[in-house]
C-alpha cells in the first residue's frame, strides 16, 4: 500500500511487495522524493532505477518496532477499550 507520508491517505495499492510493482509505479509517476518505508529489501531495489535520488527513510511504526522488541515487556501498555 503507498500513502502520502503528508496527508496519510492511500494513494494506491501494489498487488505485490516484490522490486516489480513498485518500480513500474515509480516510472509511471516521477517526482517521488522521499520514499518512507520498511526494511524489505525488495522494496529499496524496487526504487533504486525510478527514482535514484530519492531519499529513504524508516516509517515511525518499524523504528518504533525496532526500539521496543528486544524489550517488550518494557513498552508502554495501551488502555484496553472494553
Amino acid at each position: 500500500m503507498l500513502t502520502c507520508a503528508e496527508t496519510y491517505r492511500v494513494v494506491d495499492v501494489l498487488p505485490t511487495r516484490e522490486a516489480g510493482p513498485l518500480t513500474r509505479w515509480l516510472l509511471a509517476h516521477p517526482g517521488v522524493d522521499v520514499i518512507c518505508r520498511d526494511r524489505a529489501g525488495a522494496l529499496r531495489r524496487g526504487r533504486h532505477r525510478p527514482a535514484p535520488n530519492a531519499r529513504q527513510v524508516a516509517d515511525r511504526y518499524h523504528l518504533w518496532v525496532k526500539v521496543v522488541d528486544p524489550h517488550s515487556s518494557q513498552a508502554p501498555q495501551l488502555p484496553r477499550h472494553s
